[in-house]
């Protein structure tokens, strides 16, 4: 289980100011692209954005044709979202719901697509038995979330952030937050009933400024290696409800 208040304060204070960590579009759009594969070009569908934060994903997502519902945790990340697809004048829904504990009715959704969120969770049975209940069949998963077998988010979010508390005075962690591997997702996941897995990594650059010469370091050293799932510091996986 996750601490939830600790969820809904760390992403409630980063909602008032809107300083999520915000990577560029052509990037986001790269890996739309190789999560959703055959379903990227298909307008119409439905699709969930869990985790949408002030819905960024979500506002990208609904420009690409997808017909889009975003949820989070924090009501103030929703205000947020809700401002600005009313700017945009974007049709979206976005709710306050909890991820282990959705109100959607079962085979609700085409995609379920969790945007650097699954990381926050310590045990991810209850999400994962929920993603399954409401993704249609022949629906899929899709998720990026920090790499733990890439160096940077290994020490950032394992060894600093769990060791040392990092999230006591840097506001963009909190405490629940750990970097994934492949086994950590398959196996639950799996379990759930998800089947046909695809996994692989990709870069994705933020834009905020702090340690960004050490990330921007870190990246391009390990960019080089010749194995996959080391070179980009985001795991993606996809996954199928056959």
């Amino acid at each position: 289980m996750q601490n939830k208040e600790n969820e809904m304060l760390v992403f409630g204070t980063l909602a008032e100011s809107d300083i999520y960590s915000e990577g560029y579009d052509e990037e986001y759009e790269k890996l739309y692209q190789q999560l959703f594969q055959e379903h990227y070009d298909q307008e119409g569908q439905t699709i969930l954005d869990l985790g949408c934060g002030t819905g960024n994903n979500s506002i990208r997502l609904a420009k690409l044709g997808f017909s889009v519902t975003g949820i989070d945790i924090s009501s103030k990340s929703i205000q947020v979202a809700e401002r600005k697809a009313r700017e945009e004048n974007i049709d979206i829904i976005f709710r306050v719901e909890d991820a282990e504990a959705m109100t959607f009715k079962p085979n609700t959704f085409d995609i379920c697509f969790c945007g650097a969120i699954l990381h926050h969770f310590q045990n991810l049975e209850n999400v994962a038995k929920e993603l399954f209940r409401i993704t249609r069949k022949g629906g899929i998963v899709c998720s990026y979330d920090p790499n733990a077998l890439h160096p940077y988010p290994y020490f950032t979010h394992n060894i600093l952030n769990k060791r040392f508390h990092l999230h006591r005075f840097y506001k963009y962690f909190s405490e629940n937050e750990r970097a994934l591997t492949p086994s950590d997702l398959q196996s639950v996941f799996e379990q759930a009933g998800f089947e046909d897995f695809m996994f692989t990594s990709m870069t994705l650059h933020s834009k905020k400024k702090s340690f960004q010469h050490m990330r921007n370091l870190a990246y391009s050293l390990c960019s080089i290696s010749h194995l996959k799932m080391r070179s980009g510091n985001m795991i993606l996986m996809r996954c199928k409800k056959l």
